[in-house]
């Protein structure tokens, strides 16, 4: 693959054909987006935004601007109204399966399962048995299977009685945008013959396997065998749940490990270059490439996504092969018709647009990137500066994606790519191999060793990567400003082309991406606030004050706890209290580390001797991202202080609840705003502890007239009483809760409790972010919903 030449490319022609395909695209999304029976007015809309544009071209080239035009409307109609109809028969689906309740289905998995609060979920194809052909195409039905226990895999194909559960109206559109019918659970399995389908996933979990006992259990290394298992056959549930998928998507590489379209074109251009550089005849390493993601599709057992992104990745080969970008462009856009065709939700799934989008920049863009790029021998820039390239092209499109997807910014992704690209192709090449000769046991443990040795390799080097501080930014900024900034970097590049190295061009986008992923709420450095972050059905507060910020638990979701911290200001936190080791207060813990500097970590007084899985790996998290305290211990009495806020632990003084709910670590925070060592305001929090709790507190004279109280285990019945609201007399009542959560948080009970003892009851639910701005003579509040 070469990209590097001597003169800059000329600007390209951007085939119709693409140009269609965005629009088709671009109409499936809008028809998704407008509910589906207003399409028709968004292509009025479309077609005037585009009316100046089709009539400049149509005063230089007579005819051709209207032609365009034309083309422009009718694909643009067309995806409108197959997205139109594809939803309408979902609709009906819907409906009919209703009927079906507790009736026998054959049952597929589609991918491998996703563990959530509540368990696992997972989409899977069920379709009645014995059908034939055409029944099969009309009344297949995508589902989402949950369950609590048990164990499924991708490509599992069983006969079961299928039990199907309403949507709620509030995530149908959320079940709309990813084809899903229906809710459901599965009970009384029983086994099927095996399709070949299913024959493709018995071999990825004979590999998995394999690979498993081939190595030694004990001093193996469980983040490279997962690595491995994610990126030769696709089964990715491991590495998902391990901590390390945190650091690859710290330091920007989930793009590698998710198949997508720019990792595939990524690994198979290192692999051009290799076959280059032995001089091999360009037809023939052609063949071997298209062999080696034919064989890449049939090990990861076809799942639709990979199908997607190696059909992307063969358009940004073909362009490669060719030299001549138009081929690949229209390629590109032909597959964008053809997928959409097939399945319409596919154009509002982030997969598909990572896919299309990371492929568009890398055929567009990286001809013109590396020719900017200084002479700096054959070598160099064949296997260090044409992945650094083909990275940042394919950021150019997909970052509006990623940040928003993930909340955050990896800074250093363009050479944590470079340094990871060499490591992944030959995990993958290899792998391929392995797998191939996986009948023959001494080649197959020969070649996973060497596929474990580069895998392990790989880890140690993300794991560094990952632990400097500040390689990815905490970001909250919506799709469509990134998307804005996205085009406008695209026409400031068009438009320098072919200039030898345009620097004014480059600075301008390098200050544009800095505004943007600068935090885009800042608040005073020297004032003193509590926040409460909407992190959905979990636990996060900040107290910031003079400079200095102390974070009370993290809840459970990354995206929303790093896009809250950047709403915020936050880069760094001089302290993380844990309330208590539940997922909803502490999950999120690993999520910080190479994100957001931390100093310190507390914990309750004796935590590490309670022995349960749950306390050890938030121990474990805490250990990691501790930078220069490492973890402290509180028990009642200790004192903390940020800025001119002192917090003072009232409980737990011993633990009684094995670091459950009743040992949840309780504070009261006291302000002196003026240094007169009278406190203006007092704040308790809580964690989970329950009235019981607090009762015992209350007895020993521990508890005092508060103004701001955060209620604790999110409003929950047993919360509150009234001898407490007695003592208390709080003005403010703070409840983190999630919107429309299984537990009924708040409790009708406590709420009512509140407001009938005159207290203003916030919650993230209804307000979102809720801001105390504290002052020496007044609390002003203010939400972000």
């Amino acid at each position: 693959m070469v990209l590097s030449h001597e003169r800059p490319f000329p600007r390209p022609a951007i085939p119709l054909l693409l140009q269609c395909g965005v629009v088709f695209w671009l109409g499936c999304l809008l028809s998704w987006l407008l509910d589906y029976d207003v399409a028709l007015s968004a292509g009025l809309s479309l077609v005037s935004l585009a009316f100046l544009f089709a009539t400049y071209r149509i005063s230089c080239n007579g005819r051709s601007g209207f032609r365009l035009l034309l083309a422009w409307a009718l694909f643009f109609f067309l995806g409108a109204t197959l997205m139109s109809v594809s939803i309408n028969g979902l609709h009906h689906k819907r409906e009919v399966l209703a009927g079906s309740d507790g009736a026998i289905f054959a049952v597929r998995i589609l991918e491998d399962p996703t563990r959530g609060s509540f368990g696992y979920s997972v989409p899977a194809l069920i379709v009645e048995p014995n059908s034939d052909f055409i029944r099969k195409q009309l009344y297949s039905y995508k589902v989402m299977l949950n369950y609590e226990s048990g164990s499924f895999e991708y490509g599992d194909e069983f006969l079961a009685k299928v039990d199907i559960s309403s949507i709620d109206e509030h995530y149908l559109d959320c079940f709309d945008k990813k084809g899903i019918v229906a809710r459901c659970s599965v009970s009384d399995l029983r086994p099927v013959h095996s399709s070949q389908f299913g024959q493709l996933s018995e071999l990825r979990l004979n590999f998995a396997s394999s690979v498993s006992e081939c190595l030694d259990f004990d001093t193996v290394n469980h983040d490279a065998v997962a690595l491995i298992k994610a990126l030769v056959v696709g089964n990715r549930q491991e590495l998902f749940e391990s901590d390390f998928y945190n650091q690859v998507k710290t330091v920007g590489l989930a793009h590698l490990v998710a198949v997508s379209g720019a990792h595939l074109v990524i690994v198979m251009g290192l692999i051009s270059s290799c076959m280059r550089a032995i001089r091999l005849p360009r037809y023939l390493s052609v063949i071997i490439q298209l062999g080696f993601l034919f064989a890449y599709l049939i090990m990861v057992g076809l799942p639709v996504s990979c199908v997607r992104a190696a059909v992307m990745a063969g358009a940004g080969l073909l362009s490669f092969a060719s030299h001549k970008r138009s081929y690949a462009l229209s390629s590109l856009g032909a597959a964008i018709i053809l997928l959409l065709v097939l399945d319409p939700s596919a154009s509002t799934s982030v997969s598909f647009g990572l896919s299309a989008l990371s492929t568009l920049g890398i055929v567009l863009f990286s001809p013109l990137l590396c020719s900017w790029i200084p002479d700096v021998g054959k070598r160099v820039k064949s296997y260090v500066a044409e992945p650094f390239v083909m990275t940042l092209s394919a950021l150019l499109f997909t970052f509006p994606l990623s940040m928003s997807s993930f909340s955050q910014f990896a800074i250093i992704s363009p050479i944590s790519n470079i340094v990871a690209v060499p490591f992944v192709t030959v995990v993958c090449s290899v792998g391929v191999l392995s797998f191939l000769v996986l009948p023959i046991a001494p080649v197959f443990h020969l070649l996973i060793q060497i596929t474990y040795f580069f895998a392990e390799a790989l880890v140690r080097v993300i794991d560094a990567l990952s632990s400097v501080p500040l390689v990815a930014l905490p970001v909250d900024a919506s799709i469509e400003w990134l998307t804005l900034l996205s085009v406008l970097i695209c026409i400031v590049l068009w438009l320098a082309w072919p200039r030898a190295f345009p620097t004014r061009a480059i600075v301008s986008i390098c200050v544009a991406l800095l505004l943007c992923i600068m935090p885009m709420r800042m608040l005073d450095a020297n004032s003193t606030s509590i926040v409460m972050l909407d992190v959905g059905q979990g636990d996060s507060f900040l107290v910031k004050s003079r400079g200095l910020t102390l974070l009370i638990d993290t809840g459970n979701n990354p995206r929303k706890l790093l896009a809250g911290l950047a709403r915020h200001g936050v880069n760094r936190l001089d302290g993380v209290v844990i309330s208590h080791a539940d997922d909803d207060h502490c999950g999120c813990l690993a999520d910080l580390r190479g994100v957001v500097p931390v100093d310190s970590v507390f914990v309750a007084k004796g935590l590490s001797s309670v022995g349960t899985d749950k306390v050890d790996d938030m121990l474990k998290d805490a250990e990691r991202l501790s930078s220069t305290s490492g973890i402290r211990e509180l028990a009642a009495g200790d004192m903390i202080t940020i800025g001119s806020v002192c917090f003072k632990v009232i409980s737990p003084e011993d633990l009684t609840d094995k670091g459950e709910n009743d040992d949840s670590i309780c504070l009261i925070a006291t302000t002196d705003l003026n240094d007169d060592g009278m406190g203006e305001w007092r704040a308790l929090f809580t964690g989970d502890a329950e009235s019981e709790v607090l009762d015992s507190l209350n007895r020993e004279g521990a508890l005092e007239d508060i103004d701001i109280l955060k209620v604790g285990h999110h409003g929950a019945k047993s919360a509150l009483d009234e001898e407490l609201m007695d003592v208390l007399k709080p003005e403010i009542a703070l409840i983190s809760v999630g919107e429309r959560n299984r537990y009924g948080h708040p409790a009708a009970n406590t709420v009512s409790l509140l407001e009938s003892s005159d207290v203003e009851v916030f919650r993230t639910d209804l307000q979102g972010d809720v801001v105390c701005s504290l002052s020496q003579t007044s609390i002003s509040i203010h939400t972000m919903k």
